[in-house]
């Protein structure tokens, strides 16, 4: 739903998320409403410093997810660089595998282990029996 700069200047204006229209409301507000890029960056301020003085940060289950994917996308990228570096080609069979995982515990442990294993294909050892990277599909 898009409002009109003058119409949003009259729903958020300054300082109005932590003495009008409240925390609960803002949230629902920032999820609901496709602000202009200049206002949504003068709401995302003022909630950040609502949050920061009332020490209670929002985190929706979806950016939760997406930070999650995040860190599981880095360490897939840590650990791709590594291999590739260290053993050329011959790491694209393991490579294949570790794309399944989505643990990112164990994503972690082969991310370590993957600067000092002698063979690409000892790190399976890692996630083999823990039902990760089974049967082609991530969790």
């Amino acid at each position: 739903m898009r409002r009109s700069r003058a119409r949003c200047g009259q729903r958020f204006p300054s300082g109005c998320l932590s003495t009008t229209i409240g925390y609960g409301t803002a949230i629902i507000i920032d999820w609901m409403i496709d602000l202009p890029s200049e206002l949504e960056k003068q709401f995302t301020e003022q909630l950040s410093q609502y949050e920061e003085e009332k020490q209670m940060p929002y985190v929706t289950s979806v950016e939760r997810l997406a930070r999650e994917q995040g860190r599981e996308q880095g360490l897939l990228e840590g650990i791709e660089a590594v291999l590739r570096t260290r053993f050329g080609t011959r790491a694209e069979l393991i490579l294949a595998e570790v794309r399944k995982l989505s643990n990112a515990e164990i994503l972690r442990q082969v991310l370590h282990a993957a600067q000092t294993v002698e063979r690409p294909e000892d790190l399976a050892m890692l996630w083999s029996g823990t039902g990760e990277g089974e049967n082609g599909a991530r969790a």
